[in-house]
C-alpha cells in the first residue's frame, strides 16, 4: 500500500534506488569570449576581430576557435570570401580526421603563398593541433591581412 519507490525498486532488483534529485549546475560566467579563457597576462580577442568574424556570415558559427578552426574548413571559407578565384570550397572537406585536416591546411598554405599572405607554418600547425592561443592569433592575422587594419 504505502511503500516508497525505493522500497519497491529494492524489492525488484535488490539494490536501492536513489530518489533525491541533484541540484542543476549553475552556468559559469567568467568573462570568456567564444569559450576561450586567455592565459593570465594574455589579452582576450579584440572587439574588431570579433566583429570581423561575425560579419563574414560563415556556414558555421565559431563558438570555440581552438576547436572550430582545427580542420581548416572555416579558415578556407574566410579566405574564399576575400579571394574567390584562389580558394574553391569544393576542394575542402569538413571532417575531423588527421588526413582531412592536413590536406585542408596544405591547400590553405598554398593559397596563402600565392596571394602573398605571410601565414607561417607554425601558425597553421599550432591551429591544426589546437595549441593554446594559435587560433586567435590566426584570426587576428587574417583580420589584419584582409582589412589592412591593426587589431
Amino acid at each position: 500500500m504505502g511503500r516508497s519507490p525505493t522500497a519497491v525498486a529494492a524489492g525488484v532488483t535488490g539494490l536501492p534506488i536513489r530518489t533525491t534529485l541533484t541540484k542543476p549546475r549553475e552556468k559559469r560566467d567568467d568573462g570568456g569570449v567564444w569559450g576561450y579563457q586567455p592565459r593570465p597576462g594574455s589579452p582576450p580577442p579584440s572587439r574588431d576581430v570579433l566583429k570581423f568574424v561575425h560579419s563574414l556570415d560563415l556556414s558555421q558559427s565559431i563558438t570555440n576557435p581552438r576547436r572550430d578552426l582545427q580542420n581548416g574548413y572555416l579558415v578556407a571559407e574566410m579566405l574564399a570570401r576575400f579571394y574567390p578565384g584562389e580558394v574553391r570550397m569544393c576542394t575542402f572537406e569538413n571532417g575531423i580526421g588527421e588526413k582531412v585536416r592536413r590536406d585542408n591546411w596544405e591547400q590553405i598554405m598554398k593559397a596563402a603563398r600565392r596571394k602573398g599572405l605571410a601565414l607561417t607554418d607554425e601558425m597553421a600547425e599550432g591551429t591544426l593541433r589546437g595549441s593554446h592561443g594559435s587560433a586567435l592569433a590566426l584570426l587576428e592575422f587574417l583580420y589584419e591581412a584582409t582589412t589592412g587594419k591593426k587589431s
